[in-house]
């Protein structure tokens, strides 16, 4: 794999789509182009199935009239194809609504920092899938693996605007994701799957603790049945199943809600809207998965949303802190939650009767943050005891009553690329059979 694009060629396309959609008629221009050159190495059950190396070229385009907006996107950057797109979103501002807030940074940019690697060891990440393949059919059998993958990514982002502001920066990322299920004669257990991102490439795949562990619970799927009755009780979220709260949370903090008024937390900056064992927090600077900078180029910095329990900030980015007359805070999130003290297996071993949840699958919670949904990859928990595995299970309550009934933090976390998540302990939700 060599590099496809000079460094140069990204903000040159940005800042000619300004410069033609200037020339077509716009007021003002901005656009963001990214350029992605991938390798991938996908495998199933028995044997790497493809090796590929492709391309990815993208740009959007965002244009003003007065203070009406409108944006186009296209694939590649052909001047015919841009020039159409520039038309489209041109028509499409004209027939919108003028919007004060519709404005652009002119600020001269903070330099974003590039990170990663430019270039993978193919042989080395080709050779990284075949040993899995061999453990993982040696020492789980059972595991039947489809449409999975492990590749790398260098992604060139490049930003520019009609009032001379400018963004690049390169990422270059390693990931892996990979599909499962057991099959034990007859019987096969439900589809599980994981998603890790690194910077460093990510060495001995089965030996990824999100993998094992991914493997593990699969095979612990064996066996399922009902919970015995509908009950009020605890509910454990894995870190596979707390971005349910987490983007329930980030939702209900963004500047959307805020201008809707479709927030629980509307008047509570700077007061307790969860347990204080729950610190949700902003943290590029931790994770391999966070963007550079935002859509306006701003550089993606650290920031508290929760911490302690206390809300300190809302998500506003440069468009709703115009629009809200509020200061911006951050245009992207990438949570950590903050671990705990306790042991997970101290957790489930003090829980008297809930479930350990899995994944969850439900409609958007409303703006209250009712929700009702379907526990799934979840294990039925009563005194201290995972008991089994479940099936037809529901659950159902208020996130922001779980938020306020937190009980316990762990002390372990997975990290995801995106996020890091710790296990999560709430009580008084309900729990039924489908």
């Amino acid at each position: 794999m060599t590099l496809a694009v000079n460094p140069d060629t990204g903000l040159d396309v940005a800042t000619d789509a300004v410069a033609r959609a200037i020339k077509a008629g716009a007021e003002e221009a901005k656009a963001n182009h990214a350029f992605t050159e991938m390798f991938e190495v996908n495998f199933d059950t028995n044997d790497v199935t493809l090796v590929r190396t492709t391309v990815g070229d993208t740009l959007a385009i965002t244009v003003y009239d007065g203070t009406r907006k409108g944006t186009s996107q296209l694939t590649g950057r052909a001047h015919d194809a841009v020039e159409a797109a520039i038309d489209q979103a041109l028509d499409s501002a004209r027939a919108g609504e003028p919007d004060p807030a519709n404005v652009l940074p002119a600020e001269a940019v903070e330099p974003a920092p590039s990170s990663g690697h430019e270039v993978p060891d193919q042989d080395a990440m080709v050779d990284a899938v075949l040993r899995h393949i061999e453990r993982t059919t040696a020492e789980y059998p059972d595991i039947r693996t489809d449409s999975s993958q492990y590749y790398f990514t260098n992604t060139w982002r490049s930003y520019a605007n009609s009032r001379d502001r400018v963004q690049q920066a390169r990422q270059g990322r390693y990931n892996v994701q990979q599909v499962v299920t057991a099959k034990r004669g007859q019987t096969a257990t439900s589809f599980n799957f994981t998603v890790q991102m690194s910077n460093s490439p990510l060495g001995e795949l089965f030996e990824l603790p999100l993998v094992r562990r991914m493997f593990d619970n699969t095979m612990a799927s064996f066996g399922v049945k009902p919970i015995p009755s509908t009950f009020v009780g605890d509910v454990i979220f894995a870190p596979e199943a707390l971005s349910t709260l987490v983007s329930a949370v980030l939702e209900a903090v963004s500047g959307m809600s805020l201008m809707r008024k479709t927030t629980p937390f509307l008047d509570r900056l700077g007061t307790a809207i969860a347990s204080p064992a729950l610190s949700l927090l902003h943290r590029p600077s931790e994770l391999a998965g966070a963007p550079a900078f935002d859509g306006e180029g701003f550089v993606n910095r650290d920031l508290d949303i929760v911490k302690d329990g206390v809300l300190q900030n809302f998500l506003v980015d440069w468009y709703f802190s115009h629009k809200l007359d509020r200061p911006m805070t951050s245009g992207v999130s990438n949570i950590v939650v903050a671990s705990g003290d306790t042991p997970v297996d101290d957790i489930i071993a003090g829980t008297e009767r809930g479930i350990v949840l899995g994944y969850y699958s439900g409609g958007t919670p409303n703006q209250n943050l009712d929700f009702s949904g379907v526990a799934k990859n979840s294990f039925y928990v009563e005194d201290g005891k995972i008991v089994h595995p479940t099936t037809e299970t529901m659950i159902a309550g208020n996130f922001g009553s779980v938020l306020e009934s937190i009980g316990a933090v762990s002390r372990e976390s997975l990290d995801f690329g995106p996020a890091r998540y710790p296990w999560v302990a709430t009580s008084g939700v309900t729990i039924s059979t489908k």
